[in-house]
Formats: structure tokens, sequence, C-alpha cells
């Protein structure tokens, strides 16, 4: 059984040459549930939607100034995944970040360069802090990881809504520490 919490982080990286971000539209689809941070500012949370639900991916449209600058400044997405019962843990998640001039920049679980993740068997309330140093909070800046490892795409059978790709259509991977 996977129980506990899989913390990711990654540095977002905007697409667009420049982009003064107006809005972003965040979707998230996690087992069980999500948190979704950038440079430490808490976005959202997120819950689950069972593929045969009537619901949808859960999405937001945010357009908190702290958190939209911290995008422009090309900040770090943080996520912590809690697995409420036994069975799957993943994310898979989009950002559609709206600029001033028209366009638009993409990041998403597909664009996962420099992520790392780490797999914390506990379910505390609330769970024990991950490893690593610099700062109390692991979704902090300055949080060194130690003990983590790069997210792997899950490829075994999955039973939450998918998540798609806003520029191309496609499915975007579902992230975890295993790929089954």
């Amino acid at each position: 059984a996977l129980l506990g919490l899989l913390f990711l982080g990654v540095a977002g990286r905007m697409r667009a040459a420049t982009c003064t971000p107006t809005s972003v539209r965040v979707c998230v689809e996690a087992d069980d549930e999500a948190d979704l941070y950038v440079d430490g500012l808490l976005i959202a949370h997120f819950n689950y939607v069972n593929w045969d639900s009537s619901g949808v991916v859960p999405c937001q449209t945010i357009t908190n100034a702290a958190v939209l600058a911290a995008l422009a400044d090309g900040g770090t997405l943080s996520t912590r995944v809690h697995n409420i019962g036994s069975g799957e843990m993943w994310a898979a998640y989009s950002l559609d970040v709206n600029c001033s001039s028209g366009q638009h920049s993409y990041i998403s679980s597909a664009t996962t360069g420099g992520a790392l993740g780490y797999h914390q068997t506990d379910c505390n309330t609330p769970p024990a802090a991950p490893p690593g140093s610099g700062s109390t909070n692991w979704y902090d800046t300055a949080f060194n990881p130690s003990g983590w490892s790069a997210p792997v795409v899950v490829t075994g059978q999955t039973w939450g809504k998918p998540v798609y790709n806003p520029q191309t259509g496609a499915v975007l991977p579902q992230l975890s520490y295993s790929n089954t």
C-alpha cells in the first residue's frame, strides 16, 4: 500500500520571451489531494476526482499579485500530494499563464527539468518535515532537499481524470516516486 506524502519541487520555466503575468489558470489532479506553491506562496488546494465521477479536474484562475510576480521571476513550484488511503499517489498539473502582451506561457508536469521528489511514508497530521536544510518549510526557496530524487512518470493503471496540456490538448503525465 502506498501511504504517506509525495513532495515535488520544480523550477518554473515560462516559455514566452517576456511575460508580465495578468492571471494564471492552474489545473491539478492528484491522488488523493494536493497543495501547490510557488516560491513558498500557497497557490491553492486541489482534491482528487475519480475517472467515473461527474466532476471535472479542479482548475482555478489565480490573480494574486504575489503569486504572479513569483511566476514572472521563474519561481519554483512545489507540490505536496497527500495519499489519504492506500493505493495510488501521484500528481499531474498545468499552468496556463496569461501575459499582458496577449501571449501565453505554459508550465506542466510534462516540463519538469530539474524536478525533485520525496516519498514520505508517515501520515501524521501535520506530517514530519521531509529531509533537507536551509529553511523551516520544504516549499520555501531557501530549502535544500536531502535524499530526494527525480520523479518518474506513472505508467501503471490510475483512476483519476486526466489533465490536458492547455497548449496542445495532449494528456499530461502523472508524476510519482514509482512508475506503478
